[in-house]
């Protein structure tokens, strides 16, 4: 179904949608503030939004803020990226609060380092002849977690390509001339920082990899929970392969839109996947658990 025709039929629904799990603001490299993202929560009938946004945990207070207005709630949380054997993977971190003295140090590196990576990647741009001035980069995003997506929309802006996505694939992709690989933590020490944390950590949209069963399995041995299950990316065949997964290793089940974008726009909407309240219940239990093992 084309997304206009989802909007359409969102808004026509008297029940509330419940759940996204999975979103993201201008804090990290969505396109929607966090009082935005809450307010389009609102109007499509959303009452919980796990906050997601990539190394930061500073739009959830904000977002909180706005949400008290409408009665939404907001679940923090945060993606990071961790790198084993090459391979890029990330982990949805929930349920630690943005003032958690020992996460936030961690992101704290977090953040410096992806700075210096997009310095280096629009380094590497100018080199191959697009002009992209990293000084103005940062003062157009005021983004906390300045990242490829921005570079690639200033790919577009500056008329070098048409599309995001082909911005991506020509110029900041593993290959390409202005690929730069990110701060590098191994899935093992990232989980156990999740944890001591008291989050829960989930591991993101299973769908981009070939070999995410076997993924799933070496990080259960590092204290893995969960598995996002429902994604925009995901069809329905890969949503059953994932459920049957999740229930095989005994993971909690998560999903949401990974939105960057407003209901209408082109790069993964919000508002493409909503998820019953149940789906919250087993992630707010493995909270409990996990609180009362670092206790």
């Amino acid at each position: 179904m084309r997304p206009h025709r989802i909007i359409d039929r969102i808004k026509k629904q008297k029940e509330p949608r419940y759940l996204d799990l999975h979103t993201h603001t201008t804090v990290s490299d969505g396109m929607l503030t966090p009082e935005e993202l809450v307010r389009q929560a609102f109007h499509l009938k959303f009452k919980v939004i796990g906050l997601t946004d990539h190394d930061t945990l500073n739009g959830v207070n904000r977002a909180r803020a706005e949400a008290e207005k409408y009665g939404i709630e907001i679940i923090p949380g945060c993606e990071l990226t961790a790198y084993s054997h090459n391979i890029e993977i990330h982990i949805l971190a929930y349920f630690i609060e943005p003032d958690n003295r020992t996460f936030r140090e961690y992101l704290e590196k977090f953040i410096r380092a992806r700075f210096e990576r997009a310095r280096e990647m629009v380094r590497k741009l100018n080199k191959v002849k697009v002009r992209i001035n990293f000084n103005k980069l940062v003062e157009k995003y005021q983004s906390e977690s300045l990242g490829r997506p921005h570079i690639a929309r200033e790919i577009v802006a500056h008329g070098y390509e048409t599309e995001v996505q082909a911005a991506f694939k020509k110029y900041l992709l593993p290959g390409m001339p202005a690929y730069v690989p990110k701060f590098l933590i191994h899935p093992r020490e990232l989980i156990r920082l999740i944890l001591q944390s008291g989050g829960v950590p989930v591991f993101a949209h299973p769908y981009y990899y070939f070999n995410y069963e076997a993924i799933v399995k070496k990080m259960m041995e590092y204290g893995l929970r969960g598995l996002e299950v429902f994604h925009t990316y995901h069809s329905r065949p890969f949503t059953r392969k994932f459920m049957a997964t999740a229930r095989k290793f005994g993971l909690i089940m998560t999903g949401g839109s990974d939105a960057h974008s407003g209901m209408d726009g082109k790069y993964l909407p919000f508002g493409k996947v909503a998820l019953s309240r149940n789906l919250a219940r087993p992630l707010r239990q493995e909270r409990d658990r996990v609180k009362k093992y670092i206790i």
